[in-house]
């Protein structure tokens, strides 16, 4: 996504909510707000037909099954677009007793009550930004996108005279994606979000090595949802947001100072590298191992795989982040863990590492991931 502010409100008892306003808007064609880098299979288009050798004379669009009447096409060809997801405590404030989730479940407790299972250190109220602290009290979020800075902030000044007095402002970001090469990399240096599931009934081309799950994995009351859910909710999913620090020139000197050193490797750059590769799972750069920079800028080849070429830590180390988040065939596929899959958008916040940091090894402005999660 090309940039988008967050922000995190307190809603009054008196906020209505009309979902026909955005829908009476009129619908401007342009580029789209969506980044497309090298890496990821290419984003569907209104009207050119897929590139070689997925061989068509249909446009994108329907090949893909997206309706541009609605917000499937909308999203390829607007040049902005609002997300609203209220919070546990909002939908009480909203609705009255709610009967999402059962008594206990993360959604219903918050996100500060799961703090130390997410490895937060503790007490939080010395870590978080100060309005994620009080769960209760944060109502909702809205997340925009839109192709710059200066048209995300013209959505938020509409957002803010539409509904004037009813929302309280908590706390807002913004992000954008990273600048040319750096495009869909997060600041560490690594190509994020290769890994997502494709959506049985939506998605009819996956790619290698993607796996497809039921829809109710994701959505509300979708086949694949153990729990029933009320009415309204139906087709909803479980928003998680979560913003990130990244302390890139500490990071950078970490890898530095405790570089593998392995015979094949001649230089410390190319032992710092790999350390990264091994901490994450895929490398940033290349270096004479198993690294192929042909085969991680081909999206039909860069998430198929599996770990059954070796059992140790030869090739992707058990506790590398990648490892860690999906085991692959390292657990059946048919478990639950293997099952519970999420919906996962991130994007860097924050300035490009400066030389001045750089060469301290020291980090001055703020920057890291403003990522978001849709789950059951």
């Amino acid at each position: 996504m090309r940039s988008f502010s967050i922000l995190l409100h307190a809603l009054c008892p008196t906020i209505i909510i009309s979902s026909a306003h955005a829908a009476q808007q009129k619908r401007q064609e342009s580029p789209g707000l969506l980044i497309n880098p090298p890496g990821f299979f290419p984003l569907p288009t209104p009207h050119a037909p897929r590139p070689e050798p997925l061989i068509s004379s249909q446009p994108q669009s329907e090949q893909f099954t997206l309706n541009l009447s609605n917000i499937q096409g909308d999203i390829l060809i607007s040049p902005s677009a609002v997300n609203i997801a209220f919070s546990n405590s909002g939908l009480e404030l909203l609705l009255g007793v709610t009967n999402l989730t059962a008594s206990g479940d993360p959604f219903a407790a918050g996100q500060a009550s799961d703090a130390f299972n997410l490895g937060d250190p503790s007490p939080i109220q010395n870590n978080w930004i100060p309005g994620f602290v009080d769960t209760a009290a944060l109502h909702g979020v809205f997340l925009i996108g839109a192709q710059n800075t200066s048209l995300a902030n013209d959505v938020l000044d509409q957002i803010i005279s539409y509904l004037n007095d009813s929302i309280v402002e908590i706390y807002s970001l913004q992000a954008s994606a990273r600048p040319g090469d750096k495009e869909g990399h997060e600041h560490f240096g690594y190509l994020d979000g290769i890994s997502q599931p494709g959506i049985s009934g939506f998605t009819t081309n996956p790619v290698n090595g993607q796996v497809v799950i039921p829809p109710g994995i994701i959505l509300l009351g979708e086949e694949g949802d153990p729990v029933v859910r009320p009415e309204w909710a139906q087709d909803g999913s479980f928003l998680v947001f979560r913003q990130m620090q990244q302390l890139v020139p500490e990071f950078d000197t970490f890898l530095t100072n405790n570089a593998l050193m392995i015979p094949e490797i001649t230089t410390l750059e190319e032992g710092r590298d790999l350390l990264g590769a091994r901490m994450m799972g895929r490398a940033n750069r290349a270096f004479p191992l198993s690294d192929n920079l042909t085969l991680a800028a081909d999206p039909n080849l860069n998430n198929d795989f599996n770990y059954t070429l070796t059992d140790d830590n030869s090739l992707c180390p058990f506790a590398s982040h990648i490892r860690k988040s999906y085991p692959r065939s390292d657990l059946d596929e048919t478990t639950v863990d293997n099952l519970h899959r999420i919906m996962r958008a991130s994007t860097p916040y924050g300035p490009e590492v400066t030389a001045e940091e750089t060469a301290s090894n020291t980090t001055t402005f703020d920057r890291g991931l403003a990522f978001g999660d849709l789950w059951l």
